[in-house]
């Protein structure tokens, strides 16, 4: 017999496994919970006493373990099945017509708000601001597609971070994209006078410490005699010529 505790006035069984596990919710019951706790905030002391429960604690080892393998090899990328529903669903909601009004009302009642309105322009603003250091930063009118598939020529089309071996058709297979021609110096604006191809994992973890990877891939070009390699063949994009 499993042994009983009285916790508040309620027999508790130990060792009994819980009627309620691997069990969810109805949508029936989901759309009632949601419209029971409609316009229901938490309370100060709700959220510390929450915070102090949660405060500490941290996954079992055996739980990331088991984490761990169940996503270790997985890529996060929504099939056609996933895209097609996902797609499907949205189309319903914007070709419903009461679903339009609740939204057309929701947003004229957020706009009525004065502090709503200075904080969406505050947002458009830093937005606006975001874009000009982009049209500031853009590549240059060099670096065209023919440099680029010049420079995975020059690198017999693999990746020249060391120890990596990825090829060209190993990232047209994983990542479904050609490898990147990576500016040695970070300078968008001027194409030369050093690219060298990278793979889509290394194109990004080069974006850290970059100093130490400017002089790393300067040092290779050093070693395959390819130093201002970029200044040395002549460019032709829409009549404009760049010579040594």
């Amino acid at each position: 017999m499993p042994e009983q505790i009285n916790i508040e006035n309620r027999q508790v069984q130990l060792g009994k496994p819980s009627p309620f596990k691997n069990k969810h919710h109805t949508l029936k019951a989901k759309e009632k919970i949601g419209r029971a706790n409609l316009g229901k905030k938490r309370s100060p002391e709700t959220i510390e006493k929450q915070r102090k429960a949660k405060l500490g604690k941290k996954h079992s080892p055996e739980r990331i373990e088991r984490h761990r393998q169940k996503v270790t090899g997985k890529h996060w990328k929504l099939s056609e099945e996933s895209v097609e529903k996902n797609r499907q669903s949205q189309l319903r909601r914007f070709l419903d017509p009461l679903e339009r009004e609740k939204q057309s009302k929701s947003q004229i009642e957020r706009f009525k708000d004065l502090n709503e309105r200075l904080k969406i322009g505050q947002a458009q603003l830093h937005l606006f601001s975001a874009l000009d250091r982009l049209v500031k930063n853009k590549y240059c009118i060099l670096f065209t597609k023919k440099l680029r598939e010049e420079v995975r020529i020059r690198d017999s089309y693999q990746c020249q971070f060391p120890g990596c071996l990825c090829t060209q058709l190993e990232s047209l297979t994983i990542w479904k994209q050609s490898l990147h021609v990576h500016h040695i110096h970070y300078d968008k604006p001027n194409c030369y006078p050093d690219l060298i191809c990278l793979c889509l994992k290394h194109n990004v973890v080069v974006n850290t410490d970059r100093l130490y990877w400017e002089s790393l891939f300067m040092n290779i070009l050093n070693n395959r005699d390819l130093l201002l390699w970029t200044r040395k063949i002549n460019f032709k994009s829409d009549n404009i010529h760049l010579k040594l």
